[in-house]
């Protein structure tokens, strides 16, 4: 590692600032003149750079060993990733999850991803979760994938990195944390607070602006503060102790904040401004807590966030965030380790963060920013908006960051040429054509929450070529239709998400209720089966660990084939037999605990079920099995000694 690498610590590297946008407007790319800067931020904030979404480190170092070579016993089937997670329930960890799901249905290959909780020192009480990290090995995976910045709050990056070394030698790759040694994806954590304060306090002009913290040893936590502090300093504010909250990382520990600042701290909240929180999660806890103490927001105080989850958007109020890609994390993390099995290193990366001002700072209005610095393109508005056409299509394109992939070729210009139809009769061609994204949305599986933030930089990119007439009018109108045509679409997709949680938590009651009524195991068995792939978890498997951990025999093993038989096999490979088939592209794996002591493990198919169902699952599985361990139970066939593979 070279020296002076700031991912050798733990710490992001910040490649420089990216433009504050308006609800998610995209920096302008390398090859075209950035838009005019506002005066506040060219006294206190970064400057505007390009469109580097993959900054990489070339220093960063490779892999921790060579990889297994890839041809090796490849009798169990597919090729198998680890994600090591802290748990799958809270937003951030289940992005880069379906992220990673996302960018590994093209390669055939299947993740294991292993929630153990935190990973903790040797001496904590608190780590038997962790044992269920032993069993991934060479035996199991042929790469890991650490969600640090989730599971290294305890031991810090130091202690990470040396507890990732039993994974030697498998390629392995850290998201959210830089780690010695490894190829590491982190984000601009300082320089996305650092954007966060100056905007509070320079496009504001908020002087009394506090902090929440992150959850202690996280150095993401501390990267986050340092850009607050330094954003202070850029302001000219002076740093007051007593406006830095501690934190968790939890919507809990956003409450606890606001106690500690109005309660503990007496600051009157008379003057204080604002509050930039380290994590979305928090700033959700702060917003609820200062609506229980009747403070409303942003009127009396401004609040941000980090991270931009999909609750930032729709509020109450919508969230200012600080948006780090997530999905790009893990789809980067995904191919390094994939191409090191395959025997191609390469280094870690930075990603850029990006400031996404919406309702919660106090930003009432869509702000429209003027296009093209000349005014030479105003002969008709339409013809204007065609002489740009590959301007504005280019920019939405950027706003859309990738995620329209399943809209169609074209989708922007579409859009654009609709709008002019529009500009010029009107019709309602603008929502026409949003209705057919829609629609191939739904069938890709993509959530469209994006489109609104693309309506905004359309209505920014054309507003300065539409001259106040019946042309600009005939364009407001389309874009009042089609937003509201939006959101009457995502209100309907939300209310169905909703439905579908509702419904899984009233299957997952039904189970419980099963579970815990006396019957004879092959109906407890039968109705289990149902009842989880009623969730969608088309594979399943609950087995119980000998004495020694060494072996472990399924209580429960089915796959979309049906129920199999429960035949011993080593533990370390956490899936008997053959891979389930090639549409189960996920299994997520617990343990099952008594106390700190590890008894087994459950192993389910990702399914259509958001990770907070997952985690009940396991709950409720294990709290019910570790009392019971013979209520699921299958007539077993002769049994092979443990360590020979089972045969299909």
């Amino acid at each position: 590692m070279a020296a002076g690498d700031p991912l050798a610590s733990g710490e992001p590297h910040s490649a420089g600032g990216e433009p504050m946008t308006q609800d998610a407007h995209p920096a302008p790319s390398d090859d075209r003149a950035p838009p005019p800067v506002p005066l506040a931020l060219v006294r206190c904030g970064p400057p505007y750079l390009g469109d580097q979404d993959l900054c990489f480190n070339a220093g960063m170092s490779e892999s921790v060993s060579s990889a297994p070579d890839p041809t090796r016993d490849r009798s169990r089937g597919r090729l198998r990733v680890a994600v090591i997670v802290d748990a799958i329930e809270n937003e951030y960890q289940w992005g880069l999850v379906t992220g990673a799901l996302t960018a590994i249905q093209d390669t055939g290959a299947l993740l294991f991803v292993v929630a153990g909780g935190l990973v903790e020192p040797p001496d904590s009480p608190d780590r038997g979760d962790n044992a269920i990290y032993d069993l991934v090995t060479a035996d199991s995976v042929d790469g890991v994938i650490l969600f640090s910045g989730a599971i290294g709050h305890a031991v810090g990056p130091t202690g990470l990195a040396e507890w990732a070394r039993r994974f030697s030698p498998l390629p392995v790759a850290s998201i959210g944390v830089g780690l010695p040694e490894l190829p590491s994806f982190v984000v601009e954590n300082e320089s996305g607070t650092f954007r966060a304060t100056t905007h509070l306090a320079c496009d504001h002009g908020h002087r009394q602006i506090a902090f929440v913290e992150g959850a202690p040893g996280s150095s993401e936590a501390e990267a986050r503060r340092r850009g607050y502090e330094r954003g202070l300093a850029e302001a000219g504010l002076a740093l007051d102790p007593r406006l830095i909250a501690p934190g968790d990382f939890t919507v809990l520990g956003g409450h606890a904040a606001v106690a500690h600042l109005l309660d503990r701290e007496r600051i009157n909240v008379s003057l204080l401004d604002a509050i930039v929180a380290a994590n979305d999660a928090m700033a959700f806890g702060v917003i609820e807590e200062l609506a229980r103490r009747n403070i409303e927001v942003p009127k009396r105080v401004a609040v941000i966030g980090f991270d931009d989850v999909m609750l930032a958007r729709v509020g109450p109020p919508p969230l200012t965030t600080v948006r780090q890609p997530v999905d790009r994390l893990a789809t980067a993390a995904l191919r390094n380790v994939i191409g090191a099995i395959r025997g191609t290193k390469t280094p870690g990366a930075v990603l850029e963060t990006q400031l996404v001002v919406r309702r919660s700072c106090g930003c009432l209005t869509k702000a429209t920013r003027s296009a093209e610095s000349g005014g030479g393109l105003r002969s008709t508005s339409e013809v204007a908006l065609l002489a740009r056409r590959d301007q504005i299509t280019a920019s939405l394109a950027r706003a859309a960051r990738g995620t329209l992939v399943g809209a169609g070729a074209g989708w922007e210009q579409r859009m654009l040429l609709a709008l002019v139809d529009d500009a010029r009769s009107g019709g309602g061609h603008l929502v026409e054509v949003m209705d057919g994204i829609l629609v191939r949305l739904a069938r890709a599986g993509t959530d469209p929450a994006i489109l609104d933030e693309i309506l905004t930089d359309l209505r920014a990119e054309t507003s300065a070529a539409l001259e106040c007439s019946a042309a600009s009018r005939n364009a407001e109108d389309a874009f009042h239709d089609a937003r509201r045509f939006l959101h009457d679409q995502l209100l309907r997709l939300r209310m169905r998400e909703r439905a579908e949680l509702t419904f899984g938590m009233q299957t997952l009651t039904h189970l419980a209720r099963q579970l815990r009524a006396p019957r004879d195991p092959a109906t407890a068995t039968t109705g289990f089966i149902e009842h989880t792939r009623a969730l969608g978890c088309d594979a399943g498997l609950v087995a119980w660990l000998n004495d020694d951990g060494t072996s472990a025999r399924p209580v429960l093993h089915y796959d979309r084939a049906g129920l199999r038989q429960p035949l011993r096999f080593p533990a370390k490979t956490l899936w008997p037999g053959a891979d389930p088939d090639s549409r189960t592209n996920a299994l997520v794996i617990h343990p099952i605990l008594d106390r700190h002591h590890l008894l087994g493990f459950t192993a389910f198919s990702l399914g259509a079920v958001d990770g907070s169902l997952h985690e009940l699952l396991r709950e409720l599985v294990s709290d019910r099995l570790r009392h019971r361990p013979s209520l699921l139970s299958i007539p077993a066939a002769t049994e092979p000694e443990p360590g020979v593979e089972d045969a299909r």
